[in-house]
């Protein structure tokens, strides 16, 4: 403290007499804020007026006088408020609640006094620890201490060794998750099902056909004119019919082949540009055509109640992959747009396999869905809902519906009996015929919690197809791959091959590799069928299956993975010039979702 004389001069050599409040008895003072070390009385000022004092938890009166004892001031009743001794001899309290309130010194503010909660302290904390490492921190807001989910948990504010630590307080999201035990979450493989019109972006029904008035002729990547692209958008796959069309493969045996080519370009409401596969090539005459937008459907196979690969549905149910911004859900790949067929609940639903019950019996699992429901005729909506055969079903809350406008999370926890032989997870629509649903990134964890933040894939997932698939185009394929094809290297084929337009999108080009079988049969003998991921004189080349003919005309086979570029095309070549292809089947099977899973 420093003190001054009338004129506003520092009081050197001034006396400070404390006193009691309303007395004249001698109170005591500190040199230290710990109260260790007693002031005179009275306190002598140094040659700047300035000393060291510090009040205890009582009430003074104070004299000032100057160092020839005139008196200078006199101030009674003054307090010190919160003192650091009241604080340090104060009861603890060892986990702060929401509405608990802390005195600071606002720096912004000349230091004067301000209260803070403990609701900002860890809305700052959490804060601070969301930019340093780019993890988002979800508590319970439940107030106490933060925790951290992960096993053997840290205390973030106070390291309190002898408190148990709870389990649920604090989800890290964007760190590995628990495993999902659900397939294909990013409905990236569809391989029992057919091609149907893409539909539209607001889930009503099948795309308008685009009529297209003549394209390019004799051209790989020929442009098609058109006066209305309808919904049409880069990357769309489409299958161009009508008027006699047909893609002219060079050295194709027999009838034209069955596929869809890629959308490379659009002019809005003028024209389109496409790429065929294998070399092909437009017609050489230029003729009205019709271009379907085009993607798998459950069309016909109902009866089994398959949907995209490791899901069932309901029979009446209209499922379809989906890939328009506004049905988009942050981190996903992309939706499942579903429509309803009756009025009656319909579901989609997850059926543990039998071989891996025995992961989850008697631990509990939380079941956590993302749904946009955008169109709604009555009031019924949807839920979700973890069944096993002892227990019978067990059911979250209702969805909002419509009115919502965006997606919503909700998630169901259900302890899994210890004798359960089956195991369901599944989304309830309660909706009436014609409702719309996406469905976006299901979860399903063991455990107790799961959060929005940690809905996701899991990032090595192997996904099993239903049945091994065939892309038309390649099963048969029947074609001579000339010297007009060369590679060079002394290799010969097409690079670039784009699958999930050869499969009529069964597989999606997000794919890092799907497993392969190749049955060759060519009158020559010696040569070798290789494929491969993009080409590049052999130096940045990821190798697959290859088959050599050791026997003239008879089946060679050849399997294992075949990896993708990042663009999801492959290369397929010969060291053959002129090399006959009599018959080529390709049978793709399982696919994988990291390139540190592809093994041969």
């Amino acid at each position: 403290m420093q003190f001054f004389d009338a004129n506003g001069n520092p009081l050197a050599g001034g006396l400070l007499y404390t006193y009691a409040a309303g007395t004249v008895n001698p109170l005591v003072t500190y040199t230290d804020f710990g109260a260790f070390t007693p002031n005179s009385n009275p306190i002598v000022l140094d040659s700047r007026g300035e000393a060291s004092v510090w009040v205890a938890d009582s009430d003074y009166y104070f004299e000032l006088k100057n160092s020839s004892g005139s008196l200078q001031w006199t101030a009674d009743n003054i307090s010190a408020g919160l003192t650091t001794l009241q604080i340090h001899n104060s009861s603890s309290k060892l986990i702060p609640v929401d509405a608990d309130e802390f005195v600071l010194l606002d720096s912004a503010t000349s230091f004067s006094t301000k209260k803070t909660t403990w609701t900002n302290i860890k809305s700052t904390i959490a804060a601070i620890y969301s930019a340093v490492s780019g993890s988002t921190l979800v508590g319970d807001n439940t107030g106490g201490v933060l925790w951290t989910t992960v096993q053997g948990a840290i205390a973030w504010l106070y390291n309190f060794t002898s408190v148990t630590v709870p389990t649920n307080y604090l989800q890290i999201a964007n760190l590995p998750q628990t495993q999902n035990i659900l397939p294909n979450t990013n409905w990236q493989l569809w391989s029992l099902l057919t091609k149907q019109t893409k539909v539209k972006a607001d889930g009503s029904g099948a795309q308008t056909v685009i009529s297209c008035t003549g394209f390019t002729i004799n051209n790989n990547t020929p442009t098609f004119t058109t006066t209305n692209t309808q919904e049409l958008k880069v990357g769309d796959l489409v299958e161009i019919t009508g008027g006699g069309f047909y893609w002219n493969y060079s050295g194709v045996v027999g009838a034209p082949p069955t596929t869809c080519v890629r959308i490379a370009g659009i002019v809005a409401n003028i024209s389109f540009i496409v790429r065929a596969p294998f070399g092909g090539v437009s017609p050489a005459i230029s003729v009205a055509v019709t271009a379907t937008p085009t993607v798998p459907s459950n069309t016909g196979l109902l009866v089994n109640g398959q949907s995209a690969d490791g899901w069932s549905q309901a029979t009446t149910l209209s499922t379809w992959p989906d890939d328009f911004a506004s049905n988009s859900y942050a981190g996903s790949i992309r939706a499942m747009g579903i429509r309803k067929g009756i009025i009656a609940e319909e579901n989609v639903y997850f059926t543990v396999a039998e071989n891996d019950i025995y992961r989850y019996r008697g631990r509990t699992l939380t079941y956590g869905i993302n749904v946009n429901q955008t169109i709604q005729s009555g009031a019924g909506t949807w839920r979700i809902g973890i069944y096993d055969n002892v227990n019978g079903w067990r059911y979250s809350a209702s969805g909002t519906g419509v009115s919502l406008g965006a997606y919503q999370f909700l998630s169901v926890t259900a302890p899994i009996s210890a004798s359960a032989t089956i195991i369901y997870v599944s989304l309830f629509l309660s909706g009436t015929t014609n409702d719309v649903y996406y469905h976006a990134l299901p979860t399903c964890v063991v455990g107790s919690y799961l959060s929005q933040e940690n809905c996701g894939q899991n990032i090595n997932e192997t996904i099993r197809a239903g049945n091994h698939w065939n892309p038309p185009m390649m099963t048969p394929l029947a074609i001579t791959i000339s010297a007009a094809y060369s590679l060079g290297a002394g290799l010969y084929g097409f690079l670039a091959q784009d699958l999930e337009a050869l499969s009529m999108g069964q597989c999606h080009k997000s794919i890092h590799a799907v497993k392969a079988k190749i049955e060759l049969t060519t009158p020559t003998v010696g040569a070798l069928l290789l494929t491969s991921t993009g080409f590049n004189t052999m130096t940045t080349t990821t190798f697959g299956p290859e088959v050599g003919t050791q026997v003239a005309n008879v089946v060679n086979v050849g399997q294992g993975m075949l990896p993708l570029s990042p663009d999801g095309t492959f290369s397929i070549y010969t060291n053959t010039s002129g090399l006959v292809i009599t018959n080529a089947t390709f049978d793709f099977d399982t696919v994988v979702l990291s390139s540190s899973e592809i093994s041969n």
